[in-house]
This record gives C-alpha cells, structure tokens and sequence, in this order.
C-alpha cells in the first residue's frame, strides 16, 4: 500500500470516529434519565428488546432517507423537509417542519422538568415553583444570537453528564449490594398495561433524522455515514442504555422516578451534577428551540429581514411567548419522561419510523426493478405501520395518564 493510500485509510479511520463521536453525542443525553422510567414501564424483557428494536428500525431509516436523497437529487444540501417535499408533495414538506417544530417544542418542556424536578429535589419545593423562578432567565437566553462563545460550557455539561450517569450507578450499586444482590420485588420481566409509555423515550433517544442529511453532507466520505458511522454508534448507545436501564431498573424497581437522577438524593455529588446539567440543558434548550422560532419569526416578518430595532423587539416578543408557552406545557405536566415521550411516540415517530419508508418507497419507484419494489415496498410499509400503531397507542396512553390524574 502506497503512502498516498496510507494516509487515505487514516483520513477514513479519522472521519469514522469523528461522525460516531458527533453521533453519539446526539444520542446520549438528558433522555437517557428517562430511560430506567420507560423500563419500569415496559419490563426488562420489554424494554430490553424495545430499546434493541428501536435501535435498528431507527439505523434502517436514517439509512431509507439517505438513500432516498441520493436517488433523488445531484443537490447535496436537500434537507429532509426538502426531500420529503420533492418525494411526496409539498403538504409533507410541511408535515416534517410541524413535526421538527412540535418534537423541539416537546423536548424543551421536558428540559424545563428535568431542570425544576432536580432543584425541586435540592431545596425541597415544588416543580411549578422553579420553572417559575428560572422562567425570566431562559426567556433572556432564547434572545441571545449566537452560541459561539459559550463552547466551554457545553463541554462541562457534557463532563456533568457523565459525572451524573456515574453517580446514579454508585447509587443503584449501593442498593444492590444493601439488598444482597438481588434485583427489587417489582422487577418483572414485563408489563403490557404500561407498556405504551416505553415507546416515546426510546424513540425520542434515537431520532436524529432531522440533522442525518447535514451531518452526513459535512463527511468527505458520505458513505461512511450509512455503512459504519450510523450502525455502530447506535449500536452502542442501545448497548449503554439498556445496561443503564436495566440497572437502575433492577435497583430501584416501581420506586423510579420520570429522571431517575433523582432517586439519588440531595448529596453534594447530586447538587454538583445539577447544576452542571442543568446548565447544559439551558444552552441545549436555546438551541433546540432555534427551530421552531425561526419558523415563526419567517411567517410574520418573512426571510432575511433587516436588522432593525423593530424586527430585533418583535424577534424577542416571539420567543418570550414562545418560551412562556413551553414552560405552561412543563407546569401542566411535571414529568420529565412523559413529555419527551409524548415528543418521541408521536413527532419522533413519525420522522423515524413513518415518512422515511414512505421516501424510500417513492425513490424507488425511479430505479428499482418491479420485483426488488415489491419486497422493498412491503418491507417500508410494515415498518410505517408499526410506527402507526405506536403513535395511537401512545397517545391514548398518555392522554389516559392526563384523564386519570397519574403524572408520576
């Protein structure tokens, strides 16, 4: 092999490890809390094999749309919206932006309970009474135009992550050992009356579709991303989260809370991991929210408008209210894991396991011979139907949870 190529093989090796990293970045994050909780819903035999089946269908339709772009389009910088809007009609252009819009809308009222349910948990008061106090300082961020300056604390959230997922593992270890190794008296292998409330926090973990075409257009070599960068990275992250939640299962049983860092207690351990994360998920809500609110800011003051004192005042009216309606969504339901469930067994759904088949199905019908269509159309359309039947049973399950008052 020539030196030429050495250095080729390097570059792939580099690129592969940087799109993983990028990758499991995206996965693994404050859902992961949520995770023991959606265990406790499902089982460990349920929520093992869900998380293992979520995984897959998941890395199967990053791969749908990826493949459906590159069929379609010379044009590398088509966005999912974009290719849905070419593949099936402008009105699914408009479903995948809904769908991004209400799934950011979703995740960053759950980031709100994540944060006021671990203060609540430090200073002993309700989950509505810190939302309310915090309330005037994310309203403040969501103003801010640019993050590039605030790299550093991204990367001590980060480090806090880790710190927290290390701390819920001493803590259910403890329990372990002071129980004699053996698993809690509500740990069972599964539960069909709750399973439903497993579904959103799976998929909410795994749906990166939005960002799949812009990170796989940043990769010199974009089919690395397909064939390596996506199996393996969520191959892992399914590997750490069902240990995770299989632990924190095990130990706390139908004790877990909707963030099962809160089963630790107000340790100082805990208070410093808090706030960390908590000054993570204040950056990372700014952020998700960005989405959703350029939306609106385009449909009243339309593209590229001019910097002006008005446009700047009428900009940050939008997203005060935007941030006053998300924190009333938080207040009416406290609980992490049943908001970023609702997010992910419903708009996550549809963005992973819905609209990717049908874009595959329709970009096929450009190249596929009719026999390799109709294995191919029989394969998408019973992954969207599985999809389909998720997202009813989720909302019926979470509306049922509403109806009947249970919001732990």
């Amino acid at each position: 092999m020539t030196e030429t190529s050495h250095g080729r093989v390097d570059d792939i090796r580099v690129e592969r490890l940087a799109g993983m990293a990028n990758v499991v970045k995206l996965i693994l994050g404050s859902g992961s809390f949520a995770l023991p909780w959606a265990f406790a819903q499902a089982g460990y035999v349920g929520g093992g094999i869900g998380v293992s089946v979520v995984a897959l269908v998941a890395t199967a339709t990053v791969w749908m749309l990826v493949v459906s772009k590159r069929i379609l389009s010379t044009e590398f910088n088509m966005n999912y919206a974009e290719v849905a809007g070419e593949l099936l009609g402008q009105k699914w252009s408009v479903t995948v932006r809904a769908a991004t819009f209400l799934s950011c809308f979703g995740a960053c009222a759950g980031y709100l309970t994540f944060i006021g349910g671990l203060f609540s948990e430090i200073f002993d008061i309700g989950t509505t009474h810190v939302i309310l106090m915090i309330l005037p300082c994310f309203i403040f961020l969501s103003w801010v135009r640019t993050w590039k300056h605030l790299a550093f604390w991204s990367v001590f959230g980060n480090a806090c992550f880790f710190l927290a997922m290390a701390a819920v593992a001493v803590d259910a270890s403890t329990i372990w050992l002071e129980r004699g190794m053996k698993p809690s008296p509500s740990f069972v292998p599964f539960n069909s009356h709750t399973f439903p409330l497993f579904w959103g926090p799976a998929v909410f973990l795994f749906c990166i579709h939005y960002v799949a075409l812009p990170i796989e257009r940043e990769m010199q070599h974009p089919g690395e991303f397909t064939s390596t960068v996506i199996p393996a990275s969520f191959c892992f992250c399914a590997l750490i989260n069902i240990i995770f939640g299989l632990g924190c299962y095990a130990a706390y049983g139908s004790s877990i809370k909707d963030n099962v860092l809160r089963n630790v207690g107000s340790s100082y351990l805990f208070v410093i991991t808090a706030i960390g994360l908590s000054v993570d998920l204040a950056i990372t809500f700014t952020l998700m929210l960005a989405p959703a609110r350029e939306y609106v800011e385009i449909a009243i003051l339309g593209d590229n408008p001019r910097v002006t004192k008005k446009n700047v005042l009428t900009k940050n009216l939008i997203r005060s209210v935007l941030v006053m309606i998300i924190s009333s969504v938080a207040i009416a339901v406290p609980n992490f894991a049943l908001l970023i469930g609702l997010a992910g067994g419903v708009t996550d759904t549809l963005q992973t396991f819905i609209i990717p088949p049908l874009l595959y199905v329709k970009a096929l019908e450009r190249t596929a011979k009719p026999a390799n269509l109709a294995v191919a159309n029989a394969a998408a359309y019973a992954v969207a139907a599985l999809g389909s039947v998720f997202m009813i049973w989720t909302l019926q399950s979470f509306f049922w949870k509403l109806w009947t008052g249970d919001l732990s």
